[in-house]
């Protein structure tokens, strides 16, 4: 049961602590183009249009492996899962029964951005996932919402808010689970070759008894699931090269990304460095503008 709990935390797509970042680079509640249905579906307004798909390889033989399209204000998404063949033991030795099964997690999403004005852009996605971990299985809508400001007369800032993955309480076969809730505010300036800026991050979990509170989203030591993200970068030639640390809650506290564009095609590289034991993944994607 042990076993099953952890990949019940691992497999959802809204749990932070080991959940990989569903594109390479730091967490960024402004992103815009192919990447905003990831993080926040009012950066579909912007940027160009294209296709991407993202892979990475992590513990436990887990494959991690996402599919993103942009057009016009719209955005698809899939995401899918795998965590390879795990050898699973009874809990009664007199049984001596010995199964291998694969688990694995699948999300469906579409998402759409409007511009209110000049300065501020929303959107709102609906996602379907679907988790298996042996006998037990689940399934459920989830909603994510989010905003973008950009003041006229600081073009060069940027600041975006958004809530990812709230829904309804998902219950599996003798247990009674809660979708984790993601919670993403990001201050950033892009000027010139430079950028930088910082993400506030939470995982909270929502509560039928009582309304969520504001210091559960932004005090560590009341919400195990907060941190935050410092991330900088720079272009040089035609490579864009990033670094982002985590202080907080976090197994992968350091990242770098580095970006390379060929025309319309972009290729990016990412890696993750781990603490606590935990291995360091490593991440790929190739996006295509149109």
């Amino acid at each position: 049961m042990n076993l099953l709990l952890f990949l019940l935390a691992f497999a959802n797509p809204g749990f932070e602590f080991l959940r990989l970042p569903a594109f390479v680079g730091a967490a960024d509640a402004t992103v815009t183009g192919v990447n905003a249905v990831w993080a926040n579906p009012a950066g579909l307004v912007d940027g160009q249009n294209g296709v991407q798909i993202f892979a990475s390889r992590w513990l436990l033989d887990h494959k991690y492996t996402n599919l993103s399209f942009k057009w016009a204000n719209f955005g698809l998404k899939v995401r899918y899962q795998s965590f390879g063949e795990i050898e699973f033991h009874t809990d009664k030795p007199e049984d001596d029964l010995v199964t291998n099964f694969e688990p694995y997690s699948i999300e469906l999403g579409i998402g759409y951005g409007k511009r209110l004005d000049p300065e501020l852009s929303v959107g709102l996605e609906l996602s379907w996932f679907y988790n298996r971990i042996y006998e037990h299985a689940a399934k459920n809508y989830l909603l994510s919402a989010g905003l973008i400001y950009k003041p006229l007369k600081l073009r060069w800032v940027s600041f975006g808010f958004s809530v990812l993955n709230f829904g309804v309480k998902t219950g599996y076969v003798d247990i009674t689970y809660t979708m984790p809730t993601e919670v993403l505010f990001t201050a950033k300036f892009d000027k010139g070759r430079f950028m930088g800026g910082v993400t506030s991050k939470s995982v909270v979990t929502y509560k039928t008894d009582r309304p969520l509170r504001l210091e559960e989203f932004l005090d560590p030591n009341k919400n195990p699931g907060a941190s935050i993200e410092l991330f900088g970068g720079a272009a040089l030639g035609g490579m864009d090269i990033s670094v982002g640390y985590v202080i907080g809650n976090e197994a992968l506290p350091l990242n770098l990304s580095i970006d390379y564009k060929v025309g319309k095609v972009a290729f990016a590289y990412g890696y993750r460095l781990g603490r606590l034991g935990f291995n360091s993944p490593i991440s790929l994607s190739i996006t295509m503008e149109f």
